[in-house]
C-alpha cells in the first residue's frame, strides 16, 4: 500500500506573495465604495438629493 504525502512547505517568497494577495483583495471593496462616495459628493454639490430606498434593483423612490 502506498502512502502519498502532501507537501506543504512554505517559502518566506510564497507567504509574502500570499500576503499581498490577501491584503489586495481585502482592500478592492472600499476602493469602490471611496469611488461611489466621490461621484455622490459630486452631485450634491450640484444640487442632487440621495433618497433611501429599499429596492436595490432600480434606485427610484415612491412618488410621495
Amino acid at each position: 500500500m502506498s502512502v502519498d504525502f502532501v507537501n506543504l512547505s512554505m517559502t518566506r517568497r510564497k507567504l509574502i506573495k500570499g500576503a499581498a494577495c490577501s491584503a489586495a483583495t481585502a482592500s478592492a471593496p472600499s476602493l469602490v465604495n471611496h469611488a461611489f462616495a466621490e461621484q455622490i459628493a459630486k452631485l450634491e454639490k450640484e444640487g442632487w438629493s440621495k433618497h433611501p430606498v429599499a429596492c436595490t434593483m432600480c434606485g427610484l423612490t415612491a412618488a410621495s
